[in-house]
């Protein structure tokens, strides 16, 4: 169950940083 409680953790932790990243291509390409 931790196993899996930190894989969980990590996809919501990166989740928001690649939404931030498509955020700032989209300000480079604008």
């Amino acid at each position: 169950i931790k196993h899996l409680n930190i894989q969980g953790n990590r996809l919501t932790s990166t989740i928001p940083v690649a939404l931030a990243n498509l955020t700032k291509l989209e300000w480079f390409i604008l």
